[in-house]
């Protein structure tokens, strides 16, 4: 028996680092659109580079800037190949 599929898509959308452990499982999500995809992506980038400038803006931060800035290539990879699949289809 498969274990149904569940995503909170609200969730996902704002807060994508709550709702998926890696980036590479927004790419691979059945449940969402190519459009939903880039969005939840994009927000997920657009987090990390706000922790990031605020880190260097001297808020305290904890040390967390290298893993945050890991995960940063995580989802620049993920958004790659994202690309690389849509345009696959398309041709």
């Amino acid at each position: 028996m498969t274990k149904p599929i569940v995503l909170n898509r609200g969730r996902a959308k704002t807060q994508p680092e709550t709702a998926f452990a890696d980036p590479k499982e927004v790419v691979d999500h059945v449940l969402l659109t190519y459009a939903e995809k880039r969005t939840v992506l994009e927000r997920w980038r657009t987090n990390i580079l706000s922790e990031l400038a605020a880190a260097g803006d001297g808020t305290r931060t904890d040390a967390m800037s290298d893993g945050r800035r890991r995960v940063l290539g995580a989802v620049e990879a993920a958004r790659h190949d994202l690309e690389r699949a849509r345009r696959e289809r398309i041709t």
